[in-house]
């Protein structure tokens, strides 16, 4: 079938479909015409014009036809030598207008030429400064490094920066922290925190009865306190923690932000990137019966998030025994599971006097703010869990150095074009009206809001308090969990390969050269290592053995890491923060370590670069 044949069927369907008023009781003597025409479509072999060879086809060949149509109508009342004169003609228009089309194009298209390469010469010629551009494309370099605004930046080079006086950052007041929740699954993590928002009152009662009900309908009725943390729906159907939650409670002295990370074994990246945001930790074991030994013996999430949060530089920790209703408060009991702990303790590098244990009940609510006066626990003489978050010390604060905030999340408000981002200042302090840059894509935007808590709206927030940002002129989609926010005359260089400095955990998988991994810094990234440069002394950490060939279970060592994308790393001697590595191998983290040097180096793609064509 040839090309018109097509082009006309399609014409004649769409009248059909589309026009009301077509005949339809005479639709078929229009093909009856043409059959017998011998000049039509269906003779066409009969004709000297090649309708198959047609390649220009345009509107105005399209219009010569609809001519041909209806001379085609008038077939029964003309002669025979008619309609071959006038066929003639029209092949002859057809052909006249195939090669005018044609020089058409040829003269649009040297024309617009002629036009790019006197735009171009007029540029060269008023910017004598600039250079023109060579048409030939070359082979790009393959940085491995995302995308960036650098047009942005090459517009805003006036960047603004408030500068603080000494007596406004000597009147700050050091009263808050960020404590991260872990421990294994079903050990009543969110149970403990929502108890505490409750009691506090920062949950009112109408709220309370809403997830009493949604719990007892989902039959989970030990939940009801759990939804105030697991707000999602897939959490509350599944009865796990799987997002990191966050809020904020009270103590007498302190302001406290409280991460919820999940204790299931599927979301350690989940806790891995809550427990980079906090200064201490909060353990939360079951003590009933075989609930504390399968959380704590191997495959359990107890261990291995006591090892991570170690590894984060995290060296408070205090230890709620939970359940202690369902043991009917042993106090034998409470003291094996606190003996246990605290050689573990030990082990990890955590100091005896950092380490606390309360016991408590997470859904009856006993020793969370008010002491537990039953008979039973009598034997109990110490202070309650907020009492005990109370005494916590907080670390001393590096304002000096330039400014450093780790993005945890963002979102947007209804009928607010400001981004809205939440983080924790790690370094330096921030104030409005302030210019901000986010790495790694080189977002730049303005501080028009700072909010510390919930609603305490501030001019200016330190390193160490967890803040609430607006900031106008971002994309959203170009920030996610784990980027730095700083400002733009003090960005920390991008990384993506680093020599780290790790000690080996209690696992079975073997550290070798080539080794693919996932590297957890402030977000994860899939890496290899590319060189194991020495074994150290766990003890006396001096150098065992150069370029060993493995680092087993319980070893230190230097290796050289290499990231498939750049993240913001600083060597330890800069930021201890920003210098905290874990890897994971299937599933399991192998060892943790800190950045001892990083660099950014480029790679160049293969030869075989296949280049795009023009069309």
């Amino acid at each position: 079938m040839s090309r018109h044949r097509q082009v006309r069927q399609q014409i004649s369907r769409r009248e059909w479909e589309f026009e009301d008023d077509y005949d339809y009781d005479h639709w078929g003597e229009e093909e009856e015409a043409e059959e017998h025409n011998p000049y039509s479509y269906y003779n066409r072999d009969n004709n000297n014009y090649d309708y198959n060879n047609n390649e220009d086809f345009s509107l105005d060949e399209l219009h010569i036809q609809e001519q041909q149509k209806e001379a085609s109508k008038t077939l029964t009342e003309t002669p025979l030598s008619a309609h071959k004169t006038q066929h003639n003609d029209i092949v002859k228009a057809v052909s006249s207008s195939s090669t005018k089309t044609k020089k058409a194009t040829t003269t649009t298209t040297a024309t617009t030429k002629k036009k790019k390469n006197s735009n171009s010469a007029t540029t060269s010629g008023s910017k004598t400064n600039d250079k023109v551009k060579p048409t030939k494309k070359t082979k790009k370099k393959n940085t491995n490094t995302n995308a960036t605004n650098t047009e942005g930046k090459e517009k805003r080079k006036n960047f603004k920066k408030a500068t603080l006086t000494d007596d406004v950052i000597a009147s700050r007041v050091c009263d808050s922290y960020t404590i991260v929740v872990i421990g294994h699954v079903d050990a009543g993590k969110s149970t403990v925190v929502g108890h505490l928002l409750y009691k506090q009152g920062h949950v009112d009662e109408r709220a309370h009865m809403k997830n009493k009900r949604e719990a007892q309908k989902l039959g989970k009725q030990s939940f009801e306190f759990a939804f105030m943390m697991d707000e999602h729906g897939s959490e509350r159907e599944r009865g796990v923690t799987i997002n990191v939650g966050q809020k904020q409670i009270n103590t007498p002295t302190k302001r406290i932000t409280v991460l919820d990370a999940p204790g299931h074994q599927d979301f350690v990246p989940n806790m891995i990137t809550g427990a980079a945001h906090a200064d201490s930790a909060l353990l939360v074991v079951d003590a009933s019966p075989g609930e504390f030994e399968s959380g704590f013996d191997d495959g359990g999430q107890t261990r291995e998030h006591v090892l991570l949060v170690r590894s984060l530089g995290i060296g408070n920790i205090v230890v709620a025994v939970n359940k202690m209703d369902n043991i009917h408060w042993d106090q034998e009991r409470y003291n094996s599971v606190c003996e246990r702990l605290k050689d573990f303790f030990q082990q990890c590098g955590f100091s005896k006097k950092k380490i606390q244990f309360v016991p408590i009940s997470g859904y009856f609510g006993h020793n969370l703010i008010v002491k537990h006066t039953d008979e039973e626990a009598t034997w109990y003489k110490g202070s309650t869990l907020i009492d005990v978050l109370d005494t916590l010390s907080v670390n001393e604060r590096d304002v000096s150095q330039p400014l450093r905030v780790s993005v945890s999340d963002t979102f947007k408000r209804i009928g607010q074009s400001a981004l809205y981002v939440c983080g924790r200042v790690i370094a330096g302090y921030v104030c409005l009206r302030d210019d901000v840059i986010i790495l790694p894509n080189n977002e730049i935007g303005t501080v028009k809001e700072i909010t510390i808590g919930d609603s305490n709206t501030v001019e200016h927030a330190f390193a160490g308090d967890t803040i609430t940002l607006a900031i106008t002129n971002v994309e959203e989609e170009r920030i996610r969990a784990g980027d730095l926010l700083c400002h733009p005359q003090s960005t920390p260089q991008m990384a993506n390969r680093i020599k780290c400095k790790i000690v080996m955990f209690d696992t079975k998988l073997p550290l070798l050269h080539g080794t693919h991994l996932m590297l957890h810094h402030q977000q994860e990234s899939t890496a290899a290592v590319v060189h194991l440069v020495q074994q150290l002394n766990k003890k006396t950490m001096n150098v065992e053995k150069e370029q060993p060939r493995v680092l087993t279970r319980n070893m230190v060592g230097v290796v050289d890491v290499e990231l498939d994308d750049p993240l913001c790393v600083e060597p330890v001697s800069v930021s201890k923060d920003l210098a905290r590595v874990l890897f994971r191998l299937r599933g399991a983290t192998i060892a943790g370590g800190v950045a001892l040097e990083a660099s950014m180096e480029t790679r160049e793609t293969s030869d075989d670069f296949d280049e795009e064509d023009d069309d």
